[in-house]
């Protein structure tokens, strides 16, 4: 982290008002973004809450709570620091190098261990999912692209930016007067920051029963609280104490996260993590997958500790150059007084008939705007405008030339973004022309008698086929295209489309049979088709529930309830609607089963 105690004093910097302006914006944006999050969140809250399942609220709460609150500080943090960056403060300035220092650094290891564990986690998903593995793929590269994005890329920026000599120098020419941040060196502070973070964060380890790791045990409830209160106290000790520079609160950060690493490595040699996670309460298909993922539940993750522990120790060393023991002596008033700005060897500040960078500025900001909204036509319209601003500040002034290429170069990224969105939707739309069910069963009965038409494609294609016949009133076709499909099963069980297959088959001639008035075979059918391993689709909005209304409405309502158990075992994101419809059934009504009934 930069070593800074002592103003710049250069007479050659060049002055950075309008790229403060512009990072400043960013900023703002970002707390926006944020901020937006946390009505979203609590809509998500609010329909945990009002879920029919007796468990779901405080599940929901348990998992929602800390990241509405999380986002809340995100957004407060970066809209204040925006805004203080407009204002070119020396406080702001500080404040975001440091945060970006970490940012970046957290974003380098996030990374890494990224890679580590990116293997077993989509392999796992795919696994759960059914997901192919292209797409699997796709979407293991594109997450991995938005971290390094923003979790490297972006505070990195943010570092080369405001860890500029020419940032700092604008910043004290503008801001002359000593700040709460000059009163520290910036190495120093960012680990009282992160000590004051922690001791704020400590009580909302109370959201999961107080679960902590202590010295060989898993302690919750009165044990984990006691220890929690008495690790935030301390930790708000060490944050004041470093701040002024305490030798003492120096020496209670070492013995805290050594201590921290001892306890840890004690712990987990005797229990693992999972049950760790077990003891917070997470969710059940959460912890499932966490088992299946070595990283979080084997010894990667008690080697990340230690290793963060040594990185940790060895900071602390580093930053045992600013602190000192002497007696009777304020360090805090020391640096106030090596920190003051000296005017005299600065440039004045730019009067207001000076050439204005105002242009590059908003094509800057515009730019930034098309580029976070390419996806949407709004963003082409701010990429638009961002462009013509940035080449007017090119053609009518001289100043803030590389602001305006910034802009220039957002607004057109954010241009062709929106464009290529576009070309995608209508290329769609033109490939995708509206039918009727009728021309859909026709078109569809003229790709299966083609016997041209490759295997894999027609089971895929069986699937809608007979459905489509049944709800036409082809019965006879709709028995054909699903006993062809059933005699593919056993060739295609490790395909995606397998779980949607055996559910189509079983639902069809259930139906079939149903209608006949051969309700037995009809039931067989619907307990076949609960036997479905799942599918991406049916893991996400479930399972058709056609056949068992066609079986509730002629009695059946024990082979339903059997029916819904087994659909429990794949549908774990049914929000509790199988146990809703299930105490429905058992009042001896008929469920309004919804978009159910169309899958």
């Amino acid at each position: 982290m930069v070593n800074e105690t002592q103003t710049t004093g250069l007479s050659d910097f060049k002055d950075r008002k309008g790229g403060l302006v512009a990072f400043g914006v960013i900023q703002i944006l970002f707390g926006a973004c944020f901020l937006l999050m946390i009505p979203f969140m609590a809509f998500s809250l609010s329909m945990a809450a009002s879920h029919p399942t007796g468990s779901a609220m405080p599940m929901g709460a348990r998992m929602i709570v800390p990241i509405i609150l999380f986002y809340a500080l995100l957004a407060t943090g970066f809209i204040w620091v925006g805004i203080g960056s407009i204002q070119a403060r020396r406080w702001a300035r500080a404040l975001v190098l440091v945060t970006s220092w970490f940012w970046l650094i957290s974003g380098i290891i996030g990374v890494f261990f990224m890679l580590v564990c990116m293997p077993d986690m989509y392999a796992q998903m795919g696994k759960t999912n059914g997901m192919p593995r292209t797409i699997m793929n796709v979407v293991r590269y594109v997450t991995l692209g938005f971290m390094v994005f923003f979790y490297v890329v972006i505070p990195g920026l943010f570092v080369l930016f405001y860890g500029s000599r020419h940032t700092k120098a604008t910043c004290e020419r503008r801001d002359p007067h000593v700040r709460w941040t000059d009163k520290c060196p910036l190495p120093v502070l960012g680990v009282s920051l992160m000590a004051g973070c922690w001791a704020a964060g400590m009580p909302l380890v109370g959201i999961y029963d107080w679960a902590i790791p202590f010295f060989g045990f898993i302690l919750t409830g009165l044990g984990g609280a006691g220890v929690a209160l008495v690790g935030a106290f301390l930790f708000g000790y060490v944050a004041r104490g470093l701040y002024r520079l305490s030798m003492t609160a120096w020496w209670g950060a070492v013995a805290m996260i050594i201590a921290w690493g001892v306890s840890c490595g004690i712990t987990f040699s005797r229990v693992s993590f999972v049950d760790y996670y077990a003891k917070m309460n997470l969710p059940a298909e959460q912890l499932e997958m966490l088992k299946q993922m070595p990283f979080f539940s084997g010894p990667w993750m008690v080697l990340f500790c230690e290793l963060w522990v040594v990185g940790a120790v060895v900071y602390l060393l580093y930053i045992r150059k600013y602190l000192s023991q002497q007696k009777g002596v304020t360090p805090a008033a020391d640096a106030v007084q090596i920190l003051e700005p000296v005017p005299p060897l600065l440039p004045p500040v730019p009067q207001a008939g000076a050439p204005s960078g105002g242009l590059a500025i908003a094509s800057c900001v515009l730019g930034i705007l098309a580029m976070m909204l390419g996806i949407f036509i709004i963003g082409g319209v701010f990429g638009i405008l961002g462009l013509i601003l940035g080449i007017l500040q090119l053609t009518r002034k001289r100043t803030h030339r590389a602001l305006a290429g910034w802009g220039i170069g957002l607004s057109v990224v954010g241009i062709l973004l929106t464009t290529a969105i576009l070309l995608l939707v209508l290329w769609g739309l033109k490939s995708r022309p509206h039918l009727t069910q009728e021309q859909r069963q026709a078109q569809t009965a003229k790709a299966l008698s083609d016997p041209t038409t490759p295997e894999i494609e027609r089971f895929y294609a069986l699937n809608g086929a007979a459905k489509e016949a049944y709800n036409t009133g082809n019965r006879d076709q709709a028995r054909a295209y699903a006993e062809e499909q059933a005699g593919m099963l056993e060739r295609y069980k490790g395909d995606w489309n397998y779980g949607n297959a055996v559910q189509d088959v079983n639902l069809v001639l259930g139906r079939i049979a149903a209608a006949d008035g051969d309700l037995e075979r009809a039931k067989t059918h619907l307990l076949k088709a609960g036997d479905s391993p799942g599918s991406p689709q049916m893991n996400s909005f479930g399972p058709n529930m056609s056949l068992a209304k066609d079986l509730l409405e002629k009695g059946e309502q024990q082979a339903v309830l059997e029916y819904f158990k087994k659909c429990a075992v794949f549908w774990k994101m049914d929000r509790g609607r199988l146990e809703a419809w299930a105490n429905e059934v058992k009042s001896g009504r008929i469920p309004d089963f919804g978009p159910n009934l169309l899958y």
